[in-house]
């Protein structure tokens, strides 16, 4: 199958050193406090990225079964079929217990330039999926790869460095990077992932590697490489590089160095702006002048760039795809994903480059020839496995349970459960028969019967439930505006006995009001009864004087919980 030139190039080297490789929340919700971010606990995983994240060629691992074609069933981000690779996806599902939405826009052959289409595309999915998001970003192999033989050279556009075998030059690669990030910046609830590329330039430690352990073929990784496969689309595989001479080695390493570097700055830059600043426009790159939305984290992590890979893993499975050595075989995109979510302890197994080591060429540093075995490197979501306590306490009167997603609350008897930080938690009341469900205090509030929630820290919420007979008085409060000397205005107030279900007449005592100037008239509510689901009436006469005039209305009755019910009346004499 013919793929569009620069097929994702820096795709394969995903493999690693030592080892192989909701519910919509509803207008009558409370929606209290967004998942605290990063966390692992997602609702929904969007990849962005070339073809690593496409899995071209992962599902190919024996030299006679080669396809040529994406296998996103073996992607390391959101596979979640079972199989070899155990993506970020399937841990998140794993780690919380509940399902995760996914959608793979990886492209063969997608430069950083593709970054800001791919970032809409995966705004308008996730903007329906549920909360937290999480965003996957893995570009720039391509930017690398993908070019001419020649070093200098004339390229076909301007954003391509004719100095730099018309690799992306900075200016592009910076400008391209900040146009996805205004994309991104403004989904909510999301924590956008930019694992920066594979460190391309160790293919050339694998040269002269044979393909396959097997006495029936004695083709090396640079045969492959050498050969002119038309599904590239240009002069071999990553022709800028995988003739391995010291100065092409030393050209790819800065060049990656290079878009790195941008990554983080531009990561920083745009994590020093709070929710719903205006990211000022940038003349220089035309972009910016979007707004950011709330509850968004930012990461860059090195835990790809920075391993030092091999071609086959400790159980001889190899890390690259047989097909061409470039793209990572279903070992390593599971590698991939397991470095990603558990980072990496530096060992024989598994080291870690050191580009500190003085006398180190950019060659060498390319060839990762200085590593450590020791320490270790941080996955994105480090330190986050910790667990908040949510306590439940009913008040009031009456009685009702309260109940959570996952079936971890069930107050009635269960009132105390602990999650994952970052997990978002729905809690749903219910009053018993004889009850009503009055409200919720503490970490939920208003009236709703469902609450949404984030686990950031230790959360209390208390549950009011009231008995059989309640009151209920409408209207609550009146402003009876401005009203001429010589007249007056009268409102009705009508006195419900508001269980649905109640057996019990509520028993209303003498009304009274606090100022003359608002008279009660037609009173046929004090000293009654009202009986279940009944209701009465009576009215308040404003008689004004100049000014603005206030009283309090108070309505004692049988309800246990509101012994006496205050109203707020106002109004205003004008002459």
């Amino acid at each position: 199958m013919k793929r569009h030139a620069f097929l994702l190039l820096g795709v394969l080297f995903v493999l690693w050193v030592g080892c192989g490789f909701g519910d919509e929340i509803s207008p009558a919700e409370n929606m209290i406090q967004a998942a605290a971010l990063p966390t692992r606990a997602v609702g929904s995983i969007a990849a962005i990225g070339d073809s690593i994240t496409a899995a071209f060629n992962a599902a190919h691992s024996e030299f006679e079964s080669c396809e040529y074609r994406d296998t996103p069933a073996y992607n390391f981000a959101t596979n979640k079929v079972r199989n070899t690779t155990v993506s970020i996806a399937e841990r998140a599902i794993a780690y919380k217990g509940d399902g995760v939405a996914i959608a793979n826009f990886g492209q063969d052959g997608a430069r950083m330039s593709h970054g800001d289409d791919q970032a809409q595309a995966a705004k308008t999915w996730l903007m329906k999926q549920a909360t937290p998001r999480l965003v996957t970003v893995f570009l720039g192999h391509n930017d690398i790869c993908s070019g001419t033989k020649d070093k200098f050279t004339s390229c076909e556009s301007t954003n391509r460095d004719p100095n730099n075998y018309c690799r992306t030059s900075s200016f592009a690669y910076e400008q391209q990077v900040r146009q996805m990030l205004d994309v991104l910046v403004t989904i909510p609830d999301s924590q956008i992932l930019i694992i920066h590329p594979i460190r391309v330039s160790q293919l050339c430690n694998f040269r002269d590697e044979k393909v396959i352990d097997a006495p029936w073929t004695s083709k090396n990784c640079g045969d492959l490489w050498d050969a002119p496969m038309d599904i590239f689309g240009q002069d071999g595989v990553c022709p800028s590089l995988t003739d391995c001479t010291a100065g092409r080695i030393a050209d790819a390493y800065t060049t990656w160095v290079t878009y790195r570097d941008i990554a983080d700055s531009l990561v920083e830059e745009y994590s020093g702006y709070a929710t719903g600043d205006t990211i000022p426009a940038n003349d220089t790159f035309k972009t910016g002048s979007v707004v950011r939305a709330a509850n968004i984290s930012l990461i860059t992590t090195d835990v790809i760039g920075n391993s030092r890979f091999r071609y086959r893993d400790t159980f001889g499975n190899p890390q690259l795809s047989v097909c061409e050595c470039f793209h990572p075989s279903k070992y390593g995109q599971n590698l991939l994903a397991g470095f990603l979510w558990d980072g990496v302890a530096c060992s024989t197994a598994t080291p870690c480059c050191d580009d500190s080591v003085e006398g180190d060429s950019d060659s060498d540093r390319g060839l990762c020839k200085s590593y450590s075995t020791s320490g270790s490197m941080s996955g994105p979501w480090a330190g986050l496995d910790e667990y908040k306590t949510l306590t439940v306490e009913k008040i009031g009167s009456g009685t009702g349970v309260v109940t959570s997603t996952l079936s971890s609350i069930d107050c009635g008897s269960k009132c105390e459960a602990t999650f994952l930080r970052g997990t978002t938690v729905k809690l749903k009341a219910k009053a018993d028969a004889g009850s009503l469900f009055r409200g919720w205090s503490g970490a939920c509030s208003g009236s709703a019967r469902n609450c949404t929630l984030g686990m950031s820290e230790d959360r209390a919420v208390m549950a009011t439930f009231v008995s059989d007979p309640t009151i209920k008085v409408a209207p609550a409060q009146k402003n009876y505006r401005k009203v001429k000397l010589a007249k007056t205005k009268t409102v009705t107030f009508t006195i419900k006995n508001k269980i649905s279900k109640g057996k019990k007449d509520l028993l209303v005592g003498t009304i009274t009001s606090d100022n003359a100037a608002f008279i009660i008239v037609d009173d046929f509510c004090s000293n009654t009864s009202v009986s279940a689901k009944g209701s009465c009436k009576f009215k308040i006469q404003f008689v004004p004087s100049l000014g603005i005039q206030t009283a309090t209305l108070t309505i004692p009755s049988s309800d246990p919980d509101a012994a006496n019910t205050e109203i707020t009346l106002t109004g205003e004499g004008v002459p």
